[in-house]
């Protein structure tokens, strides 16, 4: 809810509150998702979101470990979440840890095929440029370059008898 009143998006803090309203009393404290069924679907903004509405430009792409694929903005907008989460504060260190763990191996989860298709990219990549590279043996090619090094020099050199 933050981050919609920071972007100025009343009328979806307004559906956050809601959507929090419902879940809370009808959902058993949040354990179910009534306001979905209910029709107002849940959406997710975050601080790298909000620092797009206000200008900051999305840097260059990062491939983070563990977390995945990522730009700079989205990175620190990710870790201005982490300490304005709430539920961190309410929790005890064991049980902050494990939550973060356990949303890490979630959000890896979903990473898991840009990951794969990254990787199977990068080993086509390089067997294409592997094949089409010229296979030259070392003494021919220095031999080459010292024959045209010796063509230019005599060129470049007057005759001396």
């Amino acid at each position: 809810m933050a981050n919609d009143l920071l972007q100025g998006d009343l009328d979806r803090a307004q559906t956050t509150i809601a959507r929090f309203t419902v879940n809370t009393i009808i959902g058993f404290g949040g354990m179910a998702d009534v306001a979905a069924d209910l029709g107002t679907p849940p959406h997710s903004e975050d601080f790298g979101q909000t620092a797009a509405t206000h200008g900051v430009g999305s840097g260059p792409y990062l491939m983070l470990p563990f977390l995945g694929p990522s730009n700079v903005r989205d990175a620190l907008g990710r870790v201005v979440d982490t300490f304005l989460d709430p539920l961190d504060y309410a929790l005890d260190g064991g049980d902050s840890i494990a939550r973060a763990s356990v949303e890490g191996l979630d959000q890896r989860a979903r990473f898991l095929d840009v990951s794969e298709a990254l990787e199977k990219r990068q080993s086509t990549t390089t067997r294409r440029s592997a094949a089409s590279s010229p296979k030259t043996e070392p003494m021919k090619s220095a031999t080459a370059s010292r024959n045209r090094l010796s063509i230019y020099t005599a060129k470049a050199l007057p005759n001396n008898p």
